[in-house]
């Protein structure tokens, strides 16, 4: 009976510190956002003006390496019949892939 009590106390005391935990990670996350909030734009004008090598290296950490493709659900479940159909009515519509190319090389060069 006293192991199985001993047993309960363990228990209840890693559950409450798990508790205490997240309360703590919970409170870091509020006052990082906080201090976000009330510094976070001038810090990021500081550091642009002071260190632009690291300002630059630190967005460039931001984002992704690779950009990934985001393919809508109701795309995922078309036919090959079915995209087929919708390509033809947009270079019917006017959508045609090479003029599209073409658009882009005439504005890069402005």
């Amino acid at each position: 009976m006293a192991a199985l009590a001993s047993i309960r106390l363990i228990q209840f005391r890693v559950a409450l510190w798990a508790l205490a935990a997240a309360n703590r990670a919970q409170w870091r996350c509020r006052d990082l956002c906080d201090a976000w909030q009330a510094f976070g734009k001038s810090a990021l004008e500081t550091m642009a003006m002071l260190y632009p090598v690291e300002f630059v290296r630190m967005v460039a950490s931001l984002i992704p390496k690779e950009p990934e493709a985001i393919t809508p659900p109701v795309m995922e479940r078309l036919s090959n019949a079915q995209l087929d159909a919708i390509i033809a009515l947009g270079i019917e519509g006017g959508l045609d892939s090479a003029a599209s190319d073409e658009d882009a090389q005439r504005s890069a060069r402005f």
